[in-house]
């Protein structure tokens, strides 16, 4: 019974890095996006 739950918390935890991972990777190529707009308003 205690591996099973173990196990389970085990999977949430990855499932949330995995968000927070996919989050992150949103995150920064949105910003490299902006960048790259205002590199070609300047240049």
């Amino acid at each position: 019974m205690l591996s099973k739950s173990l196990n389970c918390l085990i999977r949430t935890n990855a499932h949330i890095a995995t968000q927070t991972e996919t989050k992150m990777e949103k995150y920064n190529t949105m910003s490299l996006a902006a960048k790259a707009k205002e590199f070609k308003k300047y240049h």
